[in-house]
């Protein structure tokens, strides 16, 4: 399986996460091995073992009636990566600090104000995807595969929770999308279903995962994703109201 990069990548972006995959899936994580780096076109590309299956999305998208249980099926995924610890990978904070210094939108006092909330919250060292979501999950005969570990870190599994979380909740659909209200329903089910199955398993101290979705959420603002600014901004400040 070839993942090709943008053009405007170059061979080391894909050695940076050919080198991530590499240590997640030696750490034992469902993670496709990594056969190389190659170019196609101009194009640099990671060499993946091929996987036979269809994306979690899309089974999601075939079943809508069973959203709470695919959402519960996401969760005890999600719980499974930070059992695993790789120390090669960077620190999740740092590079939140980074995102949130130079994230667009917010006033200077309202930077400072989040990076003081990263700098309270409690640390971590375990395996942190970066980007959890149905999307980057495959289903398999021999058992489900996550992918894209491009953002993968170090750091706090609540934060990798904040994130998957603030993907649900920020993310913007065209107002013309036929179906839009019932895929909005649908959404909003599956983001609650998943967060309860996390939660029970792993339970939080009152307020953390708020902290964590405001903390993320102004770290995601760096990102620049069209429609999602308004949304980002009233996330990041929810913590800092009073």
């Amino acid at each position: 399986m070839l993942k090709l990069f943008r053009p405007d990548w170059g061979e080391a972006d894909a050695r940076y996460e050919a080198d991530k995959a590499e240590a997640v899936h030696a750490a034992g994580l469902p993670v496709s091995a990594v056969h190389g780096v190659t170019q196609v076109d101009g194009r640099f590309g990671i060499i993946y073992e091929e996987i036979v299956g269809q994306p979690l999305m899309e089974s999601l998208q075939r079943r809508p009636w069973a959203v709470r249980e695919t959402a519960r099926f996401l969760a005890d995924l999600h719980l499974q990566v930070p059992k695993a610890q790789v120390p090669t990978l960077p620190r999740a904070t740092d590079r939140l600090t980074r995102a949130i210094e130079r994230a667009p939108g917010l006033s200077e006092a309202e930077r400072m104000s989040l990076l003081a909330l990263l700098g309270r919250l409690p640390g971590g060292d375990t395996v942190f995807h970066g980007d959890f979501h149905p999307g980057n999950v495959y289903l398999t005969e021999r058992g489900p595969i996550i992918l894209d570990w491009m953002d993968a870190a170090r750091g706090n599994p609540l934060a990798d929770v904040a994130r998957t979380a603030v993907l649900f909740r920020a993310a913007v659909m065209p107002r013309d999308m036929p179906g839009r209200r019932v895929v909005e329903l649908i959404r909003r089910a599956f983001h609650r279903a998943y967060l309860r199955r996390y939660l029970a398993a792993t339970p939080a101290a009152p307020g953390q995962l708020d902290t964590w979705i405001a903390v993320v959420a102004g770290a995601r603002l760096a990102e620049r994703i069209p429609g999602e600014k308004k949304g980002l901004l009233a996330l990041a400040r929810s913590s800092l109201r009073g």
